[in-house]
């Protein structure tokens, strides 16, 4: 598709021809489903029909739209399908739209073999993805277990920029993402146009956390829990602070808490499995303390470097976080060896 658009926004002709528009490697796809060509030609029509501020509003959007890593850093205002051209829209939609011809194309199993022949397929991708990503957990929430790259499936792809807002970077692979079930439900993240502050009429545009990007090396999320007691089971009893660093990521990270509803997310996973989390640690501390010996300096040293890699584990976040709350109690050694919470 890169290759019509390029072609496209040059006017190399006056004249719609499929073979002046599709790169060779795809022109026996095109030529083999007719419904398609028809559906590009369309746009191809629409477009040349523009007035000279249409076809460069257009072009814009088209570029906006690609950039990811500019509109996550808000540097760039992708364009919404409504905000395009009217003449364009309808052409585009039938092209790019959840039951378009393109979609058609490439979910129809001889046309699908041929693209991936080509251009690899998802779940090709996705052992690429999990062989350079080795952590277990969803890169979103960091809570659920991805699949591994040895499983004959995959996880599905989550359009971080939503496909029927940005039609344009649908099938972008930095908009195509690797996700778990819970954070694509539509009580999630689901369709949410996540690059605008809901509710911001006119829309305000926010930073958000680039998926594919390596400039966060130094970044860390930093959990605590706030209670005067251990008995966690009422979310409505404490609190969980969410911070991070540097300080410059700040409203990447509110998007993120908001676009995936984290904190509620969190604190119900607490709230829900902290029982056994301290289970685990009043156990230990039988074993170890109590009939080995070991002086609970030594044993809360342990505890806490247990999940010292927390995304190599499945809610390993929250559980260091909870190791963490218990074993910096300042009463936490009097609890163990009596009165156990």
């Amino acid at each position: 598709m890169h290759n019509f658009f390029t072609q496209l926004f040059a006017e190399i002709s006056a004249a719609y021809n499929h073979p002046d528009f599709i790169h060779p490697d795809f022109q026996t796809i095109i030529d083999n489903h007719e419904a398609l060509n028809q559906k590009l030609e369309a746009v191809f029509t629409a477009y040349m029909a523009l007035a000279p501020a249409g076809k460069a509003q257009v072009q814009q959007a088209y570029s906006n739209n690609n950039n990811i890593e500019q509109v996550c850093n808000n540097t760039v205002r992708p364009v919404k399908f409504d905000e395009l051209p009217a003449g364009i829209q309808d052409p585009l939609k039938a092209l790019y739209g959840s039951k378009g011809t393109l979609y058609q194309m490439l979910t129809a199993k001889d046309n699908y073999e041929a693209v991936k022949n080509k251009c690899g397929s998802l779940k090709g991708h996705f052992e690429k993805f999990r062989g350079q990503n080795p952590i277990s957990v969803c890169p979103f929430c960091g809570m659920e277990n991805l699949m591994t790259e040895y499983e004959d499936g995959k996880n599905e792809y989550d359009h971080y920029l939503s496909k029927n807002d940005y039609p344009f970077c649908s099938i972008n692979f930095n908009n195509l993402t690797p996700i778990c079930d819970i954070c694509n439900k539509p009580g999630y993240k689901g369709q949410k146009d996540i690059p605008f502050q809901p509710n911001t009429n006119p829309q305000i545009q926010d930073e958000l956390y680039d998926p594919y990007s390596i400039a966060y090396p130094e970044h860390v999320i930093d959990l605590k829990i706030n209670s005067t007691s251990t008995d966690l089971k009422d979310v409505d009893d404490w609190t969980l602070s969410i911070d991070c660093t540097p300080i410059g990521n700040v409203r990447k990270k509110d998007r993120w808490l908001e676009i995936y509803k984290i904190e509620s997310r969190y604190k119900g996973k607490i709230a829900g499995d902290s029982y056994k989390w301290k289970d685990r640690i009043v156990s230990k501390y039988a074993l170890r303390c109590k009939r080995k010996g070991i002086p609970f300096a030594d044993f809360k040293e342990d505890i806490l470097d247990d999940f010292a890699t927390p995304l190599k584990w499945n809610n390993g976040i929250l559980m260091k976080c909870f190791d963490e709350f218990i074993m910096n109690d300042l009463n936490c050694e009097a609890n163990l060896s009596g009165t156990i919470f």
